[in-house]
């Protein structure tokens, strides 16, 4: 009988990231260009930040005010390590002009916040720019931007090469995860007997309703290419199937 087992998890790749301040300057570019913009009938305020011990990862907010005294915010973080150069594009397609970024491969790596609460994951972020000149840099930079950060995340990537090493990097990465009423508990616990062998133990719990499973396998039973990351509302899920079925 074919066998899932699914995880639960969060995008943390700080740990794999470094201080670079050749991003940090090309993030100083970009965010210069990332401001209000005033359309017919209401105005952008966008914001983009960044941390300094993380620089790759930024977070935009967006108020858009309008005409009628209407407010509403938005706030997508993401990291650019997510995303190509060549899927930065200026779009004067639509009423405003705006720039478009996709994440590689469709990916929905872009965390969505309503009112401070994580709404949503989404593959493509737009910023609203005043004109064509403002448009073609902000394009250029963020396309700098993001070739550094991919280079400097591939460079200091460095995963454990012993089964031992990997076990524990991979067991680290699962955690609880809480998210207003979605709460999943999650911990791996090694076999003291069998050193390659793992129990899994997973609860999901939303509004009244929750799940309980357990799985106890071997790292050896599961097949690579099965592996596959999901994103279903608000969760990231990793999904993998053991070998043949079994």
């Amino acid at each position: 009988m074919k066998t899932k087992i699914i995880l639960a998890i969060t995008l943390l790749v700080s740990s794999l990231s470094s201080k670079s301040q050749d991003l940090g300057s090309a993030l100083a570019d970009v965010k210069k260009l990332v401001k209000e913009v005033k359309l017919e009938k209401s105005s952008v305020v966008q914001e983009l930040s960044f941390s300094i011990t993380n620089p790759s990862e930024l977070t935009l907010k967006v108020t858009e005010n309008a005409a009628k005294g209407k407010t509403e915010i938005q706030s997508y973080t993401f990291d650019l390590i997510f995303f190509e150069a060549s899927q930065v594009k200026r779009n004067d397609s639509k009423k405003e002009l705006v720039i478009e970024m996709k994440t590689t491969n469709g990916f929905k790596a872009i965390e969505v916040f309503k009112n401070d609460n994580l709404d949503k994951f989404e593959n493509e972020i737009t910023i609203r720019v005043d004109n064509a000149d403002e448009a073609r840099e902000l394009e250029k930079h963020l396309k700098n931007a993001i070739n550094i950060a991919k280079t400097r995340f591939e460079a200091n990537l460095k995963l454990p090469t012993t089964f031992i090493e990997l076990q524990t990097f991979v067991e680290k990465q699962i955690h609880d995860f809480e998210n207003k009423a979605l709460v999943i508990n999650q911990n791996a616990t090694k076999n003291e007997t069998y050193k390659d062998r793992v129990k899994l133990n997973i609860k999901v719990s939303e509004a009244k309703k929750s799940e309980e499973k357990t799985y106890d396998f071997a790292w050896g039973d599961l097949a690579e290419n099965s592996v596959k990351i999901d994103v279903s509302g608000k969760k990231i899920i990793v999904k993998a199937s053991t070998t043949d079925n079994l």
